[in-house]
């Protein structure tokens, strides 16, 4: 894999695209580090966001256009804007959070 020597680093993290099974998902992701797997990573769905509108997976709509991802946490849904037909800043929601003490 790329993420590794000597192309890659131990730092790298990385987004593997896969089909999704959540109804209403336009992506679905699996998240990879050098540690092994993971939930949830605010920095890919921002990528992912702007990567649907770019290339086209997700119809761009003005202002704003949704992106649904399905990731191993859940549902989440990024939402990107677009202005003149250009994707600009993503924002999301991801699923519920809770702290137990």
């Amino acid at each position: 894999i790329l993420m590794f020597e000597p192309r890659g680093h131990y730092d790298m993290y990385g987004a593997l695209l896969v089909e999704p099974n959540l109804p209403g998902a336009d992506l679905a992701v699996l998240f990879m580090h050098n540690e092994g797997y993971s939930t949830m990573c605010g920095h890919a769905i921002v990528a992912l966001g702007r990567y649907a509108v770019d290339e086209g997976p997700v119809a761009r709509r003005e202002p704003v256009t949704t992106v649904n991802i399905e990731a191993p946490c859940g549902l989440i849904v990024a939402s990107v804007e677009v202005q003149d037909g250009k994707a600009g800043a993503v924002s999301f929601e991801s699923v519920p959070a809770f702290l137990f003490a």
